[in-house]
């Protein structure tokens, strides 16, 4: 089976050439935000909680929406200020303790963190889309952040798992913190920028991304203080997309569209197979209970790839003109996936990601 993988035939050309018949996935409801307040510039950070979409902007503001059953998005609160420019947010919930943990990643050194209240409300066939952060726009004074120091260059992203978030910093290093105690746990040094770090699900295994053109997996059980496995990927670039799922599988995208797939448990640094993305892409995740890798494109599109025989497909997101693809997160369900994109000057949108039944039907949506 390894054997076969790694000999699949490279993807190229346009992920536009499936006729509707062909097409495994739908993405359907696509919506964008539309409220009494945005962001001045980019979007830079998009996450949920509970039925909550909360956005991080360059302007150093993190905003909440809540999308009704009808109707458009609306604020609802907590505005929250970073004071710089942010770069990436993360957010955990506890239900038993009712409140959520925001984190901000920013252009200067420091993490922000804070605690807002938390109402996990689960109705029927709801499964967890019906909480929502308690505070509201305008009631109260505004939460204060507190500050996790340690970095001495700017940071450039985080991933959280439970109680913990992982930092990647300009600064050389990895840090892995613990929000319950406001601390740093580990550090993991770099011979260069560290872009990207991320947690396998379930695991104690991360990878880091560096400048240096290679991804480092550290099993933070094991030896936190040396990789167990280095990947060496062709080419060295800023930007570059890293996406990770359950069981040790990692890909990794460069700027030319070149994605590499690894099942680093079984392979170990040895790539599984390659594809080429119809265009540049920084943003991709495994989708669908990790059938799927959907790249955000520079083109300003959506490409799915299946992972049992490599079939693309793409999805239109805009009108023209349409803007770069710069960020995605996804969130799965039972049966789906929601997925959230911003664009490279300013906005930002989401959409139900379905495939279909073996009666060629699509499968349910759980409401959002």
């Amino acid at each position: 089976q390894v054997a076969a993988a790694a000999a699949a035939p490279l993807l190229t050309g346009s992920c536009m050439k499936n006729t509707l018949a062909d097409q495994p996935l739908r993405l359907v409801r696509t919506e964008f935000a539309a409220t009494e307040r945005q962001h001045v510039g980019p979007i830079t950070g998009l996450a949920v909680v509970g039925k909550h979409m909360l956005s991080a902007g360059k302007d150093g503001r993190i905003l909440s929406f809540e999308k009704p059953h009808r109707g458009p998005m609306r604020l609802a609160g907590p505005d929250l200020e970073a004071g710089a420019p942010c770069v990436d947010i993360q957010v955990v919930s506890t239900s038993n303790s009712g409140m959520a943990t925001v984190v901000a990643a920013c252009t200067d050194p420091d993490i922000r963190l804070w605690k807002v209240p938390f109402q996990e409300s689960v109705g029927p066939g709801r499964q967890n889309y019906a909480g929502g952060l308690g505070a509201s726009p305008t009631g109260g004074m505004r939460p204060l952040a507190k500050l996790l120091q340690g970095h001495t260059a700017g940071v450039q992203g985080l991933d959280i798992q439970g109680s913990f978030v992982v930092s990647a910093s300009d600064d050389g290093t990895a840090r892995l913190w613990d929000l319950q105690a406001c601390c740093e746990v580990i550090s993991m040094g770099h011979p260069a920028g560290v872009r990207r770090s991320l947690f396998f699900p379930e695991s104690t295994l991360l990878v880091s991304a560096c400048v240096d053109g290679a991804s480092r997996i550290w099993d933070l059980r094991a030896n936190p203080s040396r990789p167990i496995c280095l990947v060496q990927h062709p080419s060295a670039t800023d930007k570059l997309g890293l996406a990770v799922k359950g069981g040790g599988w990692m890909a990794h995208c460069d700027s030319q569209g070149l994605v590499e797939i690894f099942d680093v448990p079984r392979c170990g640094a040895r790539c599984l197979s390659q594809l080429q993305v119809p265009d540049n892409s920084t943003e991709l995740h495994f989708v669908v209970q990790g059938q799927y890798l959907i790249c955000a494109c520079m083109n300003g599109d959506l490409c799915a790839v299946r992972l049992e025989d490599f079939r693309s497909q793409g999805f239109n997101l805009q009108q023209e003109p349409p803007q770069p693809v710069t960020l995605m997160r996804s969130v799965e369900g039972a049966q789906d996936c929601l997925l959230l994109f911003a664009f490279e000057s300013h906005g930002w949108g989401f959409g139900l990601l379905q495939a279909k039944s073996g009666e060629d039907q699509p499968l349910t949506f759980l409401p959002v």
